[in-house]
């Protein structure tokens, strides 16, 4: 257990205790309310989760009194569209772009390798209990990864944005559809629903806005005329329009047409384009 600095090892079982008692390795969720002791402050709760890896987190929720919204009317409100993707995470209408680090298929010759230790050793055995956790403590690695990445691209957006214009996929059947096992893998590597998830969080929480658009076409139609391309295939980093010309980068050309499809006006330097 890793907690304010410090590490702990496995709590250790007392003189008398049957030996099942133990709680299982795998995820346990145990939630104390304060309305269960009177000597606890209201709205005080404590959740303590058991990581299959043998990590405890706890924590402490604590309700504060909601803060009261100042009025934004009259106050010019700062939009934004992003496209996700594979290649690049993210790429927002005002032309910043995140690179995807890909956690997962970077750990993946080392997740590889602990499974293959994993089959090599007796089931239920010692030996198999430390490779298991082992595993573990690289999928949790890679998850924490991305959830501190996730967190800390909410805190800066809504910071930044008061509107955060996304397109709404359907993450499920995109993965389903890949044409490879490589593709497959990288959508899934991508988290697009929890960045999504934290995303509406972050916004929410600072009075913001979050709006899902249709990603129908979004890649082929062309944000200047809105002509479609159809011969634009996922190897095009470029977009280029067969009927008025106009060219641009794929993603950015994507995220302009999603906020345009929001209804708001795009950057003030796509006049100049």
């Amino acid at each position: 257990m890793e907690a304010f600095g410090c590490r702990a090892g496995w709590p250790r079982q007392k003189h008398g205790e049957e030996e099942g008692s133990a709680l299982p390795e795998q995820n346990r969720l145990l939630h104390f309310n304060s309305a269960q002791g009177a000597s606890r402050k209201p709205g005080v709760s404590v959740c303590v989760k058991l990581e299959p890896s043998g990590r405890i987190h706890v924590v402490f929720i604590v309700g504060e009194p909601e803060a009261e919204e100042h009025s934004s009317e009259g106050e010019p409100r700062k939009a934004v569209g992003v496209d996700l993707g594979i290649g690049r995470l993210a790429t927002l209408s005002d032309g910043r772009i995140l690179e995807n680090p890909r956690p997962l298929e970077r750990s993946l010759e080392r997740v590889r390798v602990l499974q293959r230790n994993l089959s090599w050793k007796k089931l239920l055995s010692d030996n198999w209990l430390k490779a298991k956790r082992k595993l573990a403590k690289r999928h949790e690695h890679v998850k924490d990864f991305r959830r501190d990445l996730f967190f800390k691209l909410g805190a800066l957006f809504a910071g930044e944005y008061d509107i955060f214009v996304l397109e709404d996929l359907n993450v499920g059947g995109l993965i389903q559809e890949g044409e490879t096992r490589k593709r497959r893998l990288r959508l899934d590597d991508s988290s697009f629903s929890e960045l999504k998830r934290i995303l509406e969080w972050a916004f929410e929480m600072g009075g913001k806005l979050v709006l899902p658009v249709p990603s129908s076409n979004t890649s082929h139609e062309c944000f200047h005329r809105g002509g479609i391309n159809q011969s634009l295939t996922l190897e095009d980093r470029v977009f280029h329009c067969p009927h008025c010309g106009f060219t641009l980068d794929r993603d950015l050309n994507a995220s302009l047409v999603l906020l345009k499809r929001s209804g708001w006006v795009p950057p003030f330097w796509c006049a100049c384009l």
